[in-house]
């Protein structure tokens, strides 16, 4: 009779399961081949013609409505630009050489190429030809590049290049302390040697010095200041204050000082991110207000541009076109899960992020937050894990409702591999740690879709490592004699979890560490158990960490799951047979995670990827350090 029950209960899921927009893997037979084709054809052409430039929002609101039209000239550009893109991302340096210096890519080296130069044109400007005319000149150069890196929706480095806006991150960081420096030489030259006709004097024509000299007082505009180190009357605040040149230069040097100097402390930045979002923002205005009136008109053009940024983000996306109701609900291990229907005009692709803000706890305070869903899904969810101020009076209005306003803008990212190109990437790996598991599982849940849809893949392995116990509460679910599988939607109700089917296909592991993993190996388990392809390409591997040997006993862990830490080095030497086995050459990482997770996958990586064997693993990572 249990039995009997346990059946009914199967089938009753099973309706269930196949009927939702979660993962699922429908049974294909040879005579639906022609549907499958189908399938393949509007899959692919929504995939490239469909959702052109979300990674720039401006963009891709223009050339939307025309989409089908321009669609083989995306496909030619992206073409290009990974073509150009893929030799960026290869290791400059030998394996021998010590990790910290051997991830250094030959991209990176590229972009500090344009860094390098601005820095010796500066610095001869200044100490070799001592020229403040031209000194500031190049002192204008770094803004430009500041200014361009800090747009997100607008972003013509991403349109261009492909570089997403959280990969210009520290190049923003690195490109504002540059014009830091640049500007400190140009304060430098224009207080030791005057304008350029003063170095002239000083230089050329020393026999017209003590002629020209009485005519080289203070002119009214600071220019050429008697308070100057030449001056009759050297005094460096007073000629930091000498005219409206030297007050615009000045005012415009303090404010890029106060820009830069505290977002070289990211315990600032992090801690007391809205005070400092804020004053960000305010400085930039006044920076670049006293920079045009200085003389740096250039700054004008970009200014505006990030103006325009603003603009989108604000008050098209956040104010207009986006959701402002969505659901909310608290689940366990404090993770927030927030929801709203899909709308017509959002479009994404997987592995991006959103911005929101909560109108209640503040209008003006958006975080960003990896989407879990996938672009095909009806529903569009993140899920937030509880870790600082912001996220915890989330968490209690959590507790009291289930609904609430919310603001809205993005999509931004773009994965650092071609994971879309299905002739190169027939090999993948996902690996997460904690709520790291958010853009994987985005990207997990499309490629399945795709590969119903047609797409070819010989291996998908997802890999999650978490601490937390509570994350696996669905747990209990699944105790049953006969293994039932539980569906996502079901087991959603209890803890979050990638929407996988699990079943029970455990080995058990050794563990002899004061503090021993848990470790929940599971494999991809079609419901209807016919469909053994799938079950050969999808591979699951979840890790429970972070629990003492002695709380074993108190978990009453069901039978299937066993003790263990997960090996990566392992993980990786076995996806580098399966490639050698299925004739492949390349093999997508998509790692998210904590620090050391990401560090050992890029190592493995790295180590792994052999030449002589044909077998390169080409790694991206996610960040959140925005």
């Amino acid at each position: 009779q249990n039995k009997r029950s346990i059946s009914r209960t199967n089938e009753a899921f099973r309706d269930q399961y196949h009927s939702s927009q979660s993962l699922h893997i429908n049974h294909t037979t040879k005579n639906s081949m022609s549907e499958r084709e189908k399938r393949k054809v509007v899959n692919h052409a929504h995939k490239h013609a469909g959702r052109p430039f979300i990674d720039v929002p401006l963009f891709h609101f223009i050339f939307k409505p025309v989409a089908f039209l321009i669609a083989p000239i995306w496909r030619a550009f992206c073409m290009i630009r990974w073509a150009l893109a893929r030799p960026l991302h290869r290791r400059l340096l030998p394996k021998f050489v010590p990790k910290r210096l051997s991830h250094i890519t030959i991209g990176e080296l590229v972009f500090a190429i344009p860094w390098l130069v601005v820095f010796f044109l500066s610095y001869q400007a200044t100490f070799t030809e001592k020229e403040t005319e031209k000194s500031g000149t190049v002192a204008t150069l770094p803004l430009v590049v500041v200014f361009l890196t800090a747009n997100k929706s607008n972003s013509l480095i991403s349109f261009l290049l492909g570089v997403p806006f959280e990969r210009m991150v520290q190049w923003h960081y690195l490109w504002a302390v540059l014009s830091l420096i640049t500007a400190a030489f140009h304060y430098y030259v224009a207080y030791a040697f005057g304008d350029d006709r003063r170095r002239r004097i000083l230089v050329g024509h020393e026999d017209e010095y003590n002629d020209d000299h009485r005519n080289l007082g203070s002119s009214g505009d600071g220019s050429d200041s008697i308070h100057s180190l030449e001056g009759t009357n050297p005094d460096f605040f007073k000629f930091s204050f000498d005219g409206d040149e030297n007050t615009t230069g000045t005012i415009f040097f303090l404010a890029l000082l106060l820009l830069t100097v505290p977002n070289l402390l990211s315990v600032l930045r992090r801690w007391f991110f809205e005070g400092f979002y804020h004053i960000h923002i305010i400085l930039v205005i006044v920076l670049s207000i006293f920079g045009m009136m200085h003389g740096a008109e250039v700054i004008a053009y970009v200014f505006i541009w990030w103006v325009l940024d603003l603009l989108i983000r604000y008050m098209l996306m956040a104010g207009l076109l986006y959701p402002h109701k969505a659901s909310i609900r608290s689940l366990p291990a404090d993770v927030i899960e927030i929801s709203f229907p899909k709308p017509a005009n959002f479009d994404y692709h997987p592995g991006q992020f959103i911005q929101i803000a909560v109108p209640k706890l503040s209008m003006s305070q958006f975080h960003p937050f990896s989407l879990s869903s996938s672009p095909h899904q009806g529903v569009v969810t993140i899920h937030i894990r509880v870790l600082g101020n912001w996220t915890k009076k989330l968490s209690e209005l959590a507790k009291k409702q289930y609904s609430l306003n919310i603001l809205m803008e993005g999509p931004y990212g773009m994965l650092g591999i071609d994971i879309d190109n299905e002739e190169r990437y027939k090999m993948i790996m996902l690996i997460s740690g904690g709520i790291g598991i958010t853009p994987m599982q985005s990207i997990y849940n499309s490629l399945v879709h795709e590969k119903e849809a047609g797409r070819e893949l010989k291996h998908l392995q997802f890999v999650w490592s978490v601490r937390q116990f509570d994350m696996f509460d669905m747990i209990e679910a699944l105790r049953d004699n006969d293994g039932v599988a539980i569906p996502p939607e079901e087991v959603s109700r209890l803890s979050f979890q990638p929407d996988l089917v699990l079943h029970k296909s455990m080995t058990v592991l050794d563990g002899d560490n004061d503090e021993i993993d848990l470790v929940l190996q599971t494999s991809v388990s079609v419901l209807d158990g016919d469909n053994d392809e799938m079950n050969h390409i999808l591979q699951t591997d979840f890790y429970l960490t972070g629990k003492k040997q002695s709380d074993a006993d108190e978990i009453q862990l069901p039978s299937h799951i066993h003790l263990g830490r997960p090996n990566i080095d392992q993980i990786f030497d076995n996806m580098k047979k399966s490639a050698i086995r299925n004739g492949e050459s390349h093999v997508a990482v998509c790692v998210c995670g904590p620090a050391p997770l990401v560090d050992a996958c890029r190592e493995a990586s790295r180590q792994f990827s052999d030449t002589c064997q044909g077998v390169q693993f080409d790694f991206h990572e996610e960040t959140f350090d925005l």
